[in-house]
């Protein structure tokens, strides 16, 4: 167990390492949840809590050795609670749950409970708007509806499924000991790439489609993967290039709502889909000048994408290939 706090900052991710040995500090650093503890069992408290996240979604292993009460709040984030081997746990003082369940939080609302034994636990913790266009991209109910079809905010799910699951976070915080251990050679882009895909797509996805089997709730579609609505927008895009086209006509031809088309858009191109859709006009407008037409062309290229205001043409076709059309066009025949 390392016994020293950690932080190292990668792009897009950030990895942290606490340690605690008093039983309230240790939950003070769990942050987003507020809660406090009491030490329940004799002895000297010791405590870690291993943390990996991205603006969307956090994931924390929390290791203790002693039997701790607490109770708290869930500020505006979403909570789920995974043990990671086998538990007893009383929730709320009432039920006694074996460890094949899932516990989840919604924001603003209180909790309050007893560990039975010291436990190894994953909190998985989701952004409001992260969790909504999962929900939706799942063709799943909203995350209030799959709370509110649960007993006691907790679900059983199969052995089967946990197992996938906790072997899901377990290679993800195994990545992060090796990260702690190895920093210059391992603290890559792609290795904090690999860490919000895994977060983002395959553990969050594997949560929420468990908490819905558990509740015999099915999607209402098949699950469409984010890469196959980036295609098939590209494609509308790219064949829509002289058309006046919104947001709603490419949703429509994708059968994506709208929410869903932006965030994934925004997760993966870090850009809005509208103004992908003007970079791929600008890309033809840049491939149409390099052919040598006429000059006097330029103008009526430009119109035919959509492109109006002259001024902010050539403001935004600077701004992406560091030339005026104009610029591009002579570089051609010269």
């Amino acid at each position: 167990m390392l016994k020293d706090d950690f932080s190292l900052n990668l792009p897009n991710v950030s990895l942290k390492h606490y340690y605690a040995e008093d039983a309230y500090l240790f939950y003070q650093k769990t942050k987003p949840v507020e809660m406090e503890a009491w030490q329940l069992s004799l002895g000297q408290f010791t405590g870690t809590v291993s943390q990996i996240a991205t603006d969307n979604i956090q994931l924390d292993l929390h290791l203790h050795n002693s039997v701790v009460r607490f109770e708290g709040v869930s500020p505006s984030n979403w909570g789920f609670s995974v043990p990671m081997r086998g538990n007893l746990l009383a929730f709320e003082q009432k039920y006694e749950l074996e460890d094949n369940y899932i516990i989840m939080g919604p924001p603003q609302v209180g909790f309050v409970g007893i560990e039975k034994r010291p436990p190894a636990t994953y909190l998985l913790t989701f952004s409001p708007d992260f969790l909504h266009n999962l929900c939706q991209t799942l063709h799943l109910p909203e995350p209030e509806i799959l709370v509110a079809n649960s007993c006691c905010r907790a679900v059983g799910c199969t052995a089967k499924q946990m197992k996938y699951l906790r072997q899901s976070c377990q290679q993800l915080q195994q990545t992060f000991a090796n990260v702690v251990n190895n920093q210059e050679k391992l603290a890559t882009l792609a290795v904090a790439n690999w860490f919000k895909q895994q977060l983002e797509v395959e553990i969050a996805q594997q949560l929420l489609l468990i908490v819905a089997k558990a509740q015999n709730i099915s999607p209402k579609k098949v699950v469409i993967r984010r890469a196959t609505v980036l295609k098939q927008a590209e494609e509308y895009m790219l064949s829509n290039l002289k058309s006046h086209i919104t947001c709603q006509d490419i949703c429509e031809a994708v059968g994506v709502s709208q929410r869903t088309l932006e965030y994934t858009f925004k997760d993966l191109y870090e850009i809005t889909p509208k103004a992908y859709l003007k970079r791929l006009r600008l890309n033809y407008l840049r491939q149409c000048l390099q052919k040598s037409s006429p000059e006097d062309k330029i103008l009526e290229f430009a119109q035919d994408l959509g492109f109006m205001h002259r001024g902010q043409l050539a403001n935004d076709y600077q701004q992406l290939f560091g030339e005026l059309p104009s610029e591009t066009y002579r570089s051609i025949t010269v």
